[in-house]
């Protein structure tokens, strides 16, 4: 049984082991998530380069056991299981020349989707452990899909305390961000285009 004590920013009387106080919303741990492989912004940044992109696929299965641990509904673990499996077919299908168009498309599509999915998986596992909803940005999803991860993850802790969506696109580090990005974007598909010629 665990003892009580009194909250240091209210007095309110609360059990010792706890992380936030239910009274005052005051935190006494950082929120932390489980460790991430490649959850460093430019370490991911560099190694996508490296890949011609290819690493932000795998980065979902390099870190599967992590993301299946934060999982809360069986459901959510159904579809992120049928997404990996699906963006396995789609990478198998990648390296044949006939369906590669048609598999680009569709690892795009897996990648969003499998962004989408890990960042409610996130989402759910805060709200169930620190009592806080975090918001998910849509279009960084769809623009940015596994860095747009990487970065709530690197952001996770302030993002939980703060409780606001951390990226704004309009500060100069936001705008350096989508130009860089455009810029890796199309020096990866020319690199890729000349790969095919």
């Amino acid at each position: 049984m665990s003892e009580n004590i009194k909250c240091p920013y209210c007095d309110t009387l609360i059990e010792n082991n706890i992380e936030i106080c239910p009274n005052c919303k005051s935190w006494f741990i950082e929120p932390y998530l489980p460790s991430f492989k490649f959850a460093n912004l430019r370490i991911f940044i560099i190694l996508s380069i490296l890949t011609l992109g290819f690493f932000n696929m795998f980065w979902f299965f390099i870190n599967k056991n992590t993301i299946k641990n934060l999982i809360i509904k069986d459901s959510d673990r159904k579809k992120f299981n049928r997404l990996l499996v699906g963006l396995l077919i789609v990478v198998g299908l990648y390296f044949t020349l006939i369906l590669a168009p048609l598999a680009a498309i569709l690892m795009f599509i897996f990648n969003v989707a499998l962004t989408y999915r890990t960042l409610r998986i996130i989402q759910r596992y805060t709200q169930n452990k620190y009592d806080r909803a975090l918001d998910i940005n849509p279009y960084y999803v769809f623009f940015f899909n596994v860095l747009y991860i990487v970065h709530f993850i690197d952001t996770y802790t302030d993002r939980t305390i703060n409780t606001y969506d951390y990226f704004d696109f309009k500060t100069p580090k936001g705008f350096i961000l989508i130009v860089l990005l455009i810029l890796m974007a199309m020096f990866l598909d020319s690199i890729k285009f000349l790969i095919r010629m």
